[in-house]
């Protein structure tokens, strides 16, 4: 069984110590514990919303991933920037990676470069869909 809720097959089951998730058709139910009742309570169901499966579960940037890891001769070469990050930060953690990007742009003295380029990056229109709020 995948920890993965975009890997999940139809009525696998995600148990953690006090909720779990169930894969059903056009998304998840998500089922906390109650401890007064000493049972799942109805649950809340979240509907599939493919925002993060599109930048996640890309086959061609899967196989990608999985050459970085076979240490495949020049596989870190060939590999792009995308499909690195996307390791790292999978792998790390976004505040690591950007943690990391910091100190990396302050080593090389491209630390001011670094903030005009998070301050350029505010002004980005984002599509809808990656809106958060």
């Amino acid at each position: 069984m995948t920890n993965n809720l975009y890997e999940m097959k139809l009525h696998d089951i995600l148990d953690f110590d006090e909720y779990n998730i169930i894969r059903v058709p056009g998304g998840w139910i998500y089922r906390f514990w109650d401890i007064v009742k000493g049972e799942y309570g109805k649950g809340t169901f979240v509907p599939l919303y493919d925002e993060f499966m599109e930048m996640t579960e890309e086959t061609f940037q899967r196989e990608q991933v999985k050459k970085l890891h076979s240490q495949e001769n020049s596989a870190y070469e060939k590999a792009s920037i995308y499909t690195i990050l996307f390791d790292l930060v999978e792998g790390n953690g976004l505040d690591e990676v950007f943690l990391t990007l910091h100190n990396l742009a302050t080593d090389l003295e491209q630390r001011k470069e670094l903030e005009d380029k998070f301050k350029e990056a505010k002004k980005w229109s984002w599509p809808k869909m990656y809106h958060s709020k």
